[in-house]
């Protein structure tokens, strides 16, 4: 630890034998030898307050010297360097980050893969303030042969949150070719959301697409899929565009298997998806039908209440089919049993709904003596093809 002195020496190097220099110290500068120069100056060099800009300079200067080691500098010797040139602990923190972020860039170029890695995990570490080394993160990130250092180029231009890594993460997400890379840019994607393009999403959305069809290994991975939808969630702003990408693929299934589990908000979606009911397109509505019986979510009563109230009578049909072999407790028994009893409906549909009543718990409803032997022989029957007469 250095100690604090009440007074301080100043020691001049002069080496008569310097190789590179042989006499320097009795060189002639502007008529005077280069010792005397750095002599005159030394006696001004009083270190107290309004000492001359020259001494302050130097002092300053000492310690960007110990600040570009690469061995860390004593703690102590720094503050006590700053303090001598008026320095503020503040200022010299700031000078102190600002070092090691010009440091780690300059590591960023290493002939070595590990110090390159390291590098770049450090400024991932450092996060926002770090963002000096985006444009060297994101070369590294685009050419660098080592799939490791890369991978942590991708984390580290996700915590530094910069809108310019939008395009190169989209490029190496679309690209597919190595899964951790994969996985590590649609992740930083994921953490620049919203702030990229509208082409960012277009990209997520045919990423995540060819996953779905492809056959190879990476692409049918859950890990890369779900990162991948995970971006693709984060980038789609607010439930009615949630909804809207929940029915924007022909792979329905896969598709909506994957995105439900990652929307957060499925109350609002469910009210958004509904919205969709009301489409002039039929075909739009039945899309919404087929949606609603993919997901698996709490508290669908009143969006299956709503669909089995549309206007259209084929999608209730089709509603009633998604749902007759669902759980119970998504069956919104009072709608379903206003069905069953409308005399206005076709047979087909009337009968859907009795079906439909008997997989809930259709004792809590107000059934007349014939409504209830109905349930009760559609349940005999239910009964009987799970375990037909004669089977193992």
């Amino acid at each position: 630890m250095v100690k604090q002195l009440p007074e301080f020496r100043i020691v001049i190097p002069a080496r008569y034998a310097s190789e590179r220099l042989p006499g320097k110290p009795l060189r002639l500068i502007h008529g005077k030898t280069m010792i005397e120069w750095v002599f005159r100056a030394a006696q001004q060099a009083d270190a107290s307050e309004g000492a001359p800009q020259s001494i302050v300079g130097f002092l300053l200067a000492v310690r960007d010297c110990l600040l570009a080691q690469e061995e860390p500098a004593d703690k102590d010797l720094l503050e006590d360097l700053a303090k001598r040139a008026g320095l503020e602990l503040d200022q010299l923190a700031a000078a102190r980050f600002k070092q090691r972020l010009r440091q780690l860039i300059q590591r960023l170029h290493s002939e070595y893969h590990q110090d390159r890695r390291q590098a770049a995990a450090l400024l991932g570490e450092i996060g926002a303030k770090a963002g000096l080394a985006s444009p060297d993160l994101i070369g590294l990130l685009k050419k660098d042969e080592n799939n490791h250092v890369r991978v942590k180029c991708a984390f580290a231009l996700g915590q530094l949150r910069t809108e310019d890594a939008c395009e190169p993460l989209l490029e190496v997400v679309v690209a597919a070719s190595n899964k951790q890379l994969t996985i590590a840019a649609a992740k930083a994607l994921a953490k620049l959301a919203p702030r990229g393009t509208q082409r960012v999403l277009s990209g997520l959305k045919t990423a995540l697409g060819r996953a779905i069809k492809a056959n190879d290994h990476l692409a049918r991975s859950d890990t890369f899929r779900g990162g991948v939808a995970h971006a693709l969630v984060a980038y789609t702003d607010g439930p009615k565009k949630l909804a809207a990408l929940l029915l924007d693929w022909e792979s329905r299934e896969d598709y909506v298997r994957i995105l439900s589990g990652l929307i957060t908000d499925k109350n609002a979606v469910l009210e958004a998806l509904c919205t969709f009911l009301d489409a002039e397109d039929l075909e739009k509505r039945l899309h919404v039908v087929e949606v609603l019986g993919l997901l698996a979510w709490p508290s669908m009563t009143q969006a299956w209440a709503t669909a089995f109230e549309n206007d259209r009578a084929e999608v209730r049909r089709a509603s009633l089919k998604c749902l007759k072999d669902a759980s119970g407790s998504m069956v919104p028994k009072e709608v379903v049993l206003r069905i069953w009893r409308d005399e206005n409906e076709t047979e087909e549909i009337r009968g859907l709904a009795r079906n439909v009543l008997a997989t809930a718990d259709w004792f809590s409803l107000d059934l007349t003596k014939t409504e209830k032997e109905w349930m009760r022989k559609v349940e005999d029957h239910n009964r009987w093809l799970e375990d037909p007469p004669g089977g193992d």
